[in-house]
């Protein structure tokens, strides 16, 4: 799959607040978020992580550092005790599901969300579940304001803060962000003195999607039905605070009729990682155990740990048949255990022992109790 893309430069000062007040009032650390992504990535790029997170780290304390994380109001808005989703609170609803990409600035930012919200309303979209939040309009609607988020597939306590909240979208909507506005402020200060931190990872993505196509990534994340409404452009950022989600779009099935596919890129998200990000640690890990479980795998990491071999020449030397090498490279190489090089004619391989070294870590770790 091919597509045209733009990366476009954050930061995008709304979603980051956001994804900041998250992660700080459900006392999430960055630290934990570099340990989880650590296998998947080489020396050098696990190196620029691990000081780009521990940074994040300190600038969240520091934008935080009055706030009291028990406060009824960001108890409302950010926590996630009300639903089992990872990355899932009020605020989150508000703002990454009118996300568009065209307005990094905060408060422009802010009145295009409410224009949406007005336009939806007029054109008689209605709330639906449609990868956990979306708007759709139809014959379908199942009623009400109550009917509808009745229905969305999130536990009752958070369906009635979701109904409470969006019965006045406006009022709550201005509530928030009013509230988020100082702390906005002194994040993007910060941000305008570590331009770094920005550059590293919107780097690591161009160099990224010239090995594997935007729709590709998305594709291998949210499978290949959800590209379907793929239109031709795709409009890309990366988010620092908002580490793991990506907040995705596609032009055919937009309700806000963007005329191009987004894709919002979390800062801490590996782009071989994609295909194992779904399901829990335990699982994800069992699955890519099953790699070692096949003694031809374990022969084909250890020769190619000697030097690098093309898919062909591979199979003649271990009589494999040369579709089943081509798919067993694939595999491996999906996982992080191979490396590409590439010349003009054919794609060389060769073992990654630190990916392998850093996984097998992780898995100990998860094994064993500290």
């Amino acid at each position: 799959m091919h597509m045209g893309y733009e990366m476009i430069r954050g930061p995008f000062m709304l979603i980051e607040t956001v994804a900041m007040l998250y992660k700080y009032i459900n006392g999430i650390s960055f630290q934990s978020v570099t340990n989880k992504q650590k296998f998947f990535m080489d020396s050098a790029s696990f190196e620029v992580q691990t000081r780009k997170m521990k940074r994040l780290q300190e600038i969240m304390e520091e934008v935080c550092l009055e706030l009291n994380p028990e406060d009824e109001l960001l108890q409302w808005y950010f926590s996630r005790k009300g639903t089992e989703r990872e990355y899932m609170c009020l605020a989150s609803l508000m703002v990454n599901s009118f996300c568009t990409l065209q307005k990094p600035d905060y408060q422009e930012n802010v009145e295009e969300i409410l224009t949406l919200w007005d336009n939806l309303q007029r054109e008689g979209y209605w709330i639906s579940s449609w990868g956990g939040f979306s708007f759709s309009n139809g014959k379908d609607c199942p009623g009400d304001l109550f009917e509808q988020v009745r229905r969305l597939n999130f536990p009752g306590d958070f369906l009635m803060k979701i109904y409470g909240t969006f019965r006045d979208f406006k009022t709550s909507f201005r509530t928030l962000t009013d509230y988020m506005a100082p702390l906005a402020e002194k994040l993007a200060k910060i941000y305008r003195q570590e331009g770094w931190l920005f550059q590293v990872t919107e780097e690591y993505w161009q160099a990224a999607f010239e090995k594997l196509s935007p729709l590709q990534f998305v594709a291998n994340f949210a499978g290949e039905e959800f590209c379907r409404g793929a239109g031709a452009r795709t409009v890309i950022a990366v988010s620092l605070m908002n580490t793991h989600q990506l907040l995705l779009e596609m032009e055919g099935h937009s309700p806000l009729h963007l005329g191009y596919n987004m894709l919002c890129i979390g800062g801490a998200i590996p782009y071989n990682s994609s295909s194992r990000s779904k399901g829990g640690d335990l699982e994800t890990l069992s699955t890519i155990l099953k790699a070692f479980s096949d003694k031809r795998r374990l022969e084909i990491l250890r020769r190619l740990s000697r030097g690098a071999s093309y898919g062909l020449e591979l199979a003649d030397l271990m009589g494999m048949d040369s579709g089943n090498m081509s798919r067993t490279l694939a595999q491996l190489h999906s996982y992080g255990f191979l490396r590409e090089e590439k010349d003009r004619l054919r794609v060389y391989y060769r073992t990654d022992r630190e990916v392998i070294h850093n996984f097998l870590e992780l898995v100990e770790n998860s094994i064993c109790d500290p």
